[in-house]
């Protein structure tokens, strides 16, 4: 039998979040492939409903194997799957013409979850842990958005945070109140000042950003490290500052927003690279 939890109406959960921010983050790509806001927000829910299943079935399947050979599996994933989310992921005719209108906008909802991974790694939101059994709220700490099984969580909708008694798993959750308010890169610009932004963001040099981020990553480690924290190199917003000053044209700068998307990619990339080497 699933279980079952209700979440106080202040929270939203992370994979509502992330459809929600994918929908105003990236309207004129969604309007471009001849798409309303409510249809892209339909085959984004329907695709990390898929990705939830998937995750779901290769951990029952690999978790036993897994766990004989000492290997620790990447990703929390619910207990068990509710009817909602097996419905969610099936296909039915109306969202397979959907998706093949917005198949370019499938790598889009990934990036709009670096974006939000980075700003809650960041401290600029605060993500709760809802345990499934007493519906206790947990604050999930900043420095645990690096972790590797991160990456996943908003597929599976689930995380784990340390506990006096060990860890506790459950639902991640954000406040209503924070996606309202960051939900839309845009949100508080006016129609022009969109488009110049918009007009402005392929204007920076961003392979020089990486080149730069991978530098400075290199020479001051890795800010996931305590050990490497100082003043002004604390988390990645340090390093978005860093990249934006650094690509800064004359008195204009990319914009935090996208800086962020592209930051959050390239320290992955650097940390997957360290672990290769050592």
């Amino acid at each position: 039998m699933a279980v079952m939890m209700f979440i106080p109406n202040k929270y939203v959960s992370l994979t509502e979040a992330v459809v929600e921010a994918f929908a105003n983050q990236h309207l004129d790509a969604i309007l471009a492939a001849g798409l309303q806001s409510h249809e892209a927000k339909q085959i984004a829910t329907h695709w990390l409903a898929r990705d939830k299943l998937k995750e779901v079935e290769f951990h029952r399947r690999e978790g036993t194997r897994s766990a004989r050979s000492g290997k620790k599996m990447t990703g929390i994933v619910p207990r068990q799957l509710t009817a909602k989310d097996r419905a969610m992921a099936q296909e039915t005719e109306e969202l397979r013409a959907l998706a093949e209108k917005g198949v370019t906008l499938r790598r889009s909802l990934k990036t709009t979850w670096d974006d939000l991974r980075s700003r809650l790694s960041a401290g600029q939101m605060i993500g709760y842990l809802a345990e499934p059994d007493s519906g206790k709220i947990h604050k999930i700490a900043t420095h645990e958005w690096n972790r590797d099984d991160a990456d996943v969580a908003h597929v599976t909708g689930w995380f784990s945070v340390a506990h006096a008694w060990g860890h506790v798993a459950g639902p991640v959750v954000l406040l209503q109140s924070d996606i309202q308010h960051r939900g839309s890169p845009d949100a508080g610009m006016t129609k022009k000042s969109r488009a110049g932004r918009r007009r402005g963001s392929t204007d920076y040099d961003w392979d020089e950003g990486k080149m730069f981020a991978f530098k400075m990553l290199s020479e001051k480690g890795d800010f996931a490290n305590p050990a490497n924290r100082v003043r002004g190199w604390k988390n990645q917003a340090d390093l978005e500052n860093e990249v934006m000053l650094h690509l800064a044209k004359s008195d204009k700068q990319p914009g935090a927003s996208t800086t962020r998307g592209h930051v959050a990619s390239w320290v992955r990339e650097w940390r997957s690279q360290q672990r290769s080497e050592n």
